[in-house]
């Protein structure tokens, strides 16, 4: 999904806010991490707020939710530094 993307570089604990222009369906939204080829279910903070890890390394982020009108989902790569 992002091979061959450059990972945008942030600084350990960052915070990656959620924007929508329109509310998704509640409980809905959710996200996942992958590092090394393993995924796990990612915490999201006030209904709109990712901490990103401490640790140094590459991340992929996939974030999904559904509206009224269906679902979505989105893909980033960060570089916690």
């Amino acid at each position: 999904m992002v091979k061959g993307d450059v990972p945008t570089a942030v600084a350990e604990g960052s915070k990656l806010k959620l924007h929508f222009d329109y509310q998704p369906k509640k409980g809905s939204l959710g996200a996942d991490i992958w590092n090394n080829g393993e995924a796990r279910e990612q915490n999201i903070v006030n209904s709109d707020t990712i901490i990103l890890p401490r640790e140094p390394g590459i991340y992929i982020y996939s974030v999904y939710a559904n509206w009224e009108e269906g679902d979505s989902s989105y893909v980033l790569q960060v570089e916690v530094k």
